[in-house]
């Protein structure tokens, strides 16, 4: 079940039917800051059938895109750096810097006129916060880089000792650390089915997908407390809707111990497996269930009478 919560956080649970537990439970969190915007993959509904480790969705963090942007301009600009302070003296490379700098700064002029004309649209609501984000981060994107060419152009006029040549060496091993960090944090924002089965339907605003194994199915079955002591596992059982018109059988398999109240009655549950293929039908309906105990002598079950009246 991925479902979402009221604070935007996404909830992965996996609920064992068979033994009653739940076997997963993951929670991603992601920033408040920016844009975050959670999509199913395309075409998975048309599909019905998901397979273990098939990516679901995806989350887009326009904060983690920026970081990501930044640390890379910040990576650019260190071996940049690293490679004009090791040739600081060469001409060429400072009339190749010097020119470089004269068109980030163009480039960076232009960006900005539209990222002014998109500001003013974006106050007027003529354009969307998507749009005027792309534009906002296209326009730091240019101031980068006119930053990068001014750094490039004062190594290659300055150059470097090897102190200093180090210093980038090491600085630029950290960038890439950071930027290894930041892009497993977006490969964990990629959800992927934990198992095989199909998409069942969901209208819910907080249940994004549901995906069910139909591998095995089991029914839950309440046993009275009167009953429970007849019941044990292996015994054959008969499911059939209210017609009858069809039956399925399944065994039981497994047997709480614990008692619940169903109904104003103490119950017991027990878990059935069924393995007819045609059970899909009756997938999560409220079935009529008789299950074969051993049998027992008239006093043993006038006992059981007597008993059920007194508890």
């Amino acid at each position: 079940i991925l479902s979402r919560e009221n604070d935007g956080q996404l909830v992965t649970s996996l609920i064992d039917y068979r033994h009653g537990i739940n076997d997963g439970y993951s929670v991603s969190q992601f920033a408040r800051e920016g844009t975050v915007r959670f999509q199913l993959r395309p075409g998975l509904t048309d599909e019905r059938m998901v397979n273990a480790g098939d990516t679901i969705g995806s989350m887009y963090s326009s904060e983690t895109e920026e970081q990501l942007t930044e640390l890379t301009a910040e990576l650019a600009v260190a071996r940049a750096a690293l490679v004009a302070g090791r040739a600081g003296e060469k001409e060429s490379l400072v009339r190749e810097a010097r020119k470089n700098l004269e068109f980030a700064e163009i480039d960076a002029t232009r960006q900005q006129s539209v990222y002014a004309r998109m500001q003013e649209l974006f106050a007027k609501d003529l354009v969307s916060r998507e749009e005027f984000e792309a534009v906002e981060s296209e326009t730091d994107l240019k101031n980068l880089q006119v930053e990068i060419a001014g750094a490039q152009l004062q190594t290659a006029t300055s150059g470097e000792n090897p102190e200093n040549l180090q210093l980038l060496r090491t600085n630029i091993d950290a960038l890439q650390k950071r930027i290894e960090v930041i892009k497993k944090r977006q490969e964990s924002f990629s959800i992927v089915s934990p198992i095989t089965g199909i998409i069942s339907k969901t209208y819910s605003p907080d249940t994004l997908l549901v995906i069910s194994d139909t591998s095995e199915y089991v029914a839950v079955i309440p046993i009275r407390r009167t009953d429970c002591t007849v019941v044990a596992i292996g015994q054959k059982t008969r499911l059939a809707s209210d017609g009858g018109t069809a039956t399925i059988d399944a065994e039981i398999i497994e047997m709480d111990n614990n008692l619940q109240s169903l109904n104003d009655q103490q119950v017991v549950l027990a878990v059935a497996g069924i393995t007819d293929t045609n059970s899909r039908s009756i997938q999560g309906m409220m079935l009529n269930c008789r299950i074969e105990c051993c049998p027992m002598t008239p006093l043993q079950y006038l006992k059981r009478i007597l008993y059920s009246l007194l508890v």
